[in-house]
């Protein structure tokens, strides 16, 4: 559980985990976790949350990137690509004079070219036996996103957030 989401951030944001917490709980698997919460701190000061389950009966696929302009929010699902302006930084550049002038800009859809997921990694995988290229998402990426889903899995059950 949020293997794949821990390497997404990763990439997204290039930078180490420095330290993590996480919050889990186990309803109707009974032999692991089913739920989680997770924060993530990364070395270049990014905080990333992480919430994943197996409960939902409506799958779910979504990532937000937020930051102080605006929101990105991704779906895999359906392949869709939006951003959403913070208004408030617009017309503004004192952050420090009232946070509670935060409003919804502007909603812009981007346009992303639809492909079969799965089709592509085939053919990433085809391409780096047949060209000996490296690729994208290498056995340490795996390793590394291993490693912090364990630390989360440490930290649901010590009840404390967990240094790397």
């Amino acid at each position: 559980l949020a293997v794949h989401e821990i390497d997404i951030l990763r990439y997204i944001i290039g930078s180490g985990v420095t330290r993590v917490y996480a919050e889990t709980a186990q309803r109707i698997h009974s032999t692991h976790e089913d739920l989680l919460t997770g924060t993530l701190r990364f070395e270049n000061d990014i905080l990333g949350v992480i919430n994943t389950n197996w409960l939902t009966p409506k799958k779910v696929r979504e990532i937000t990137v937020t930051g102080e302009k605006g929101m990105f929010v991704a779906n895999y699902i359906t392949q869709e690509l939006y951003f959403y302006e913070n208004e408030f930084t617009r017309k503004s550049s004192d952050y420090n004079s009232n946070f509670m002038n935060v409003t919804e800009g502007k909603m812009r859809k981007i346009k992303i070219d639809k492909k079969e997921p799965l089709k592509i990694e085939l053919n990433a995988f085809i391409d780096c036996i047949n060209k000996d290229m490296n690729p994208l998402v290498t056995g340490q990426d795996g390793v590394e996103a291993l490693k912090i889903a364990e630390k989360f899995k440490q930290s649901a059950k010590e009840k404390n957030v967990i240094t790397l």
